[in-house]
């Protein structure tokens, strides 16, 4: 192609004649083709390199593609290197640019770029690593990658064998497993859970055509931190309805509050309550008693107190020893 003459090669799109310089290539290996200095198209304009520029991986590149073959499938359009947007794949029906994101970047300043280029909604999905690999920056911005699909509308993504998630393929290096790849999400998108104890909304897997045709239709929204109802995850893609489902269950848990009381209905015919008359109060006036006669107090008798028995009197002294014993007791002392 790089042997063609400048302008042999023309815009794709009908009745536009603008040609084309020879292919260019930048020190990344980046190439594409400039329009001559004489002509001006905007059909096919090339993306502003965000984030390094650089070549295309080929895995990036085979998820582009898939994607956009399984929306195109379904019937949705869905424009590749989108330039106006910046995105990967970008789809008009839903204003839907979706990023294929292998690396750790700048999610905030990069999802508010495509947002104000016209994008209303922003999908990060998030390849799983092939076998052995942690990221182009280590182990610790592969970690922040994994923890971004939580914080920002995302979802992790794996490439599995149609009859196994547990058997994972790699066809963009082994194109022979084209025939038998499929991609499911996973981490962000929920379901909804008839447990026994009540609804609940549970994160799995899911297939990637089902996920995507739900957010585009409007019937999946993306449920930020935060959110009542949400899976222990923080955040999710979760219908609609389901969420409302659960959510209406978490209510009737609630105690009743004053805002649920019954309000009483007015009837319009019905004549309005008047308060029922009440007549002040009659002070009731007691009858004075009649005066208690005097009663005088009974008189108590004195009696005479009976004098105390007479105390006994000392006994009289004994009587005088005789002489002759005096004269027998003297003996027996001197002996």
């Amino acid at each position: 192609m790089t042997q063609l003459p400048s302008g042999f090669l023309v815009c794709p799109e009908p009745g536009c004649p603008v040609q084309f310089q020879v292919p260019r290539s930048n020190a990344n290996g980046t190439r594409w083709l400039a329009r001559r200095s004489d002509s001006n198209c905007s059909h096919a304009n090339s993306r502003r390199p965000s984030g390094g520029g650089g070549l295309m991986s080929q895995k990036h590149r085979w998820f582009q593609v898939e994607i956009v073959r399984m929306l195109r499938a379904r019937g949705v359009e869905a424009v590749p290197e989108h330039a106006a947007t910046d995105s990967d794949i970008y789809v008009p029906a839903a204003d839907l640019s979706i990023e294929v994101q292998r690396w750790d970047t700048k999610f905030d300043q990069r999802t508010e770029a495509r947002l104000k280029n016209g994008a209303r909604a922003v999908l990060w999905l998030v390849p799983d690593p092939d076998s052995g690999a942690v990221g182009r920056s280590g182990p610790e911005a592969s970690s922040r990658l994994g923890k971004a699909v939580f914080k920002y509308p995302g979802a992790k993504v794996k490439v599995h064998h149609v009859r196994s998630r547990y058997q994972p393929l790699r066809p963009w290096i082994k194109p022979a497993e084209n025939e038998f790849a499929a991609m499911s999400v996973y981490a962000t998108a929920a379901r909804l859970d008839e447990a026994a104890d009540g609804p609940a909304l549970r994160t799995g897997y899911m297939s990637l055509e089902e996920f995507l045709g739900e957010i585009i239709d409007g019937r999946r929204q993306w449920c930020p931190p935060g959110t009542p109802g949400l899976p222990r995850a923080g955040a999710a893609w979760a219908l609609t309805s389901d969420l409302e489902t659960v959510q209406a269950h978490a209510r009737q848990l609630l105690p009743p509050s004053s805002n649920d009381l019954p309000v009483p209905v007015e009837r319009p015919n019905a004549p309005a309550a008047q308060p029922f008359p009440i007549s002040a109060p009659v002070p009731v006036v007691q009858p004075a008693p009649p005066p208690r006669a005097f009663v005088p107090p009974p008189r108590i008798e004195s009696r005479p107190v009976p004098a105390p028995p007479p105390r006994p009197s000392a006994p009289p002294p004994p009587p005088p020893l005789p002489k002759w014993w005096l004269k027998v007791r003297a003996w027996f002392l001197d002996e």
